[in-house]
């Protein structure tokens, strides 16, 4: 009787085991999906000062503001779990539109029309979509290509028609250190990724060919635990037979202070 109910304790160890290992062989496997450098734990915030930067990429005192991002919840975007971001002044006051990003693994999806910061209007179509701004695994690549075939546009009091590819491109220019905080005397390592706008330049002015190339620059720099540090928008200028035409300053945007809620 006790061998019979020992050899039955065996029997039932045995098949515990094996069911063990059986179901240990069809587990998924355990991935982490959260994105280190862009933190979207709702109630998080971030407080920045902001200021233009003239022609030759130094601060204009008199243009400083500061602002508030805070991450006030989730909400459904094209099939992605959007993080809203709430854009105020210090007093709580909303200065622009929420913005939505998607954030996994090492990419950061932004949902917006990707317009350029000009105050002119360009002939293109930019879809308000989904669009990749960062991702430490490529190098290159391309958010938006629009073929402009005889496009009729006013530019500096000239009618001008545009005849070439513009382009919205993305890179990933590996880390920067990067100064912030209330007093500027914090830094880190910040993964750095830039936005070109750019256009071709071919154009024609009462049939007569013209070239009005530009490009608008702007770079993000993103840190681990913390997400973004620092925006940059480059100045640039447009000219247009042999006179400048249109100039527009830069920006910049820096990180004060931040709370990531756990």
């Amino acid at each position: 009787m006790k061998s019979r109910y020992i050899y039955t304790l065996i029997i039932f160890a045995i098949g515990f085991i094996l069911y063990s290992c059986g179901e240990d062989t069809v587990k998924p496997p355990v991935t982490d999906d959260t994105n280190k450098f862009f933190p979207t734990t709702i109630n998080s915030w971030w407080t920045y000062t902001n200021y233009e930067l003239d022609r030759d990429g130094k601060k204009i005192d008199e243009s400083v503001f500061s602002s508030k991002y805070i991450l006030s919840g989730k909400v459904d975007k094209d099939g992605k779990e959007a993080s809203v971001f709430d854009v105020q002044d210090l007093s709580g006051n909303k200065i622009e539109d929420s913005r939505f990003y998607y954030a996994y693994r090492t990419q950061i999806f932004e949902y917006s029309k990707l317009l350029p910061p000009l105050d002119f209007s360009l002939p293109i179509d930019i879809p308000m979509t989904w669009y990749k701004i960062a991702d430490e695994k490529v190098t290159e690549w391309t958010l938006f290509t629009q073929k402009l075939d005889n496009a009729e546009f006013q530019f500096g009091g000239y009618s001008v028609t545009l005849d070439d590819t513009f382009k919205v491109k993305m890179k990933y220019e590996g880390t920067e250190s990067v100064t912030y905080g209330t007093n500027m005397d914090q830094s880190v390592n910040a993964k750095k990724f830039k936005m070109s706008y750019i256009y071709g330049g071919n154009a024609k002015y009462s049939g007569f060919p013209i070239q009005i190339p530009f490009t608008v620059e702007s770079v993000n720099y993103y840190a681990d635990g913390i997400g973004l540090v620092k925006h940059v928008m480059l100045p640039m200028s447009i000219t247009l037979m042999n006179t400048e035409f249109y100039r527009m300053p830069g920006s910049e945007q820096v990180l004060l202070e931040y709370y990531i809620e756990k």
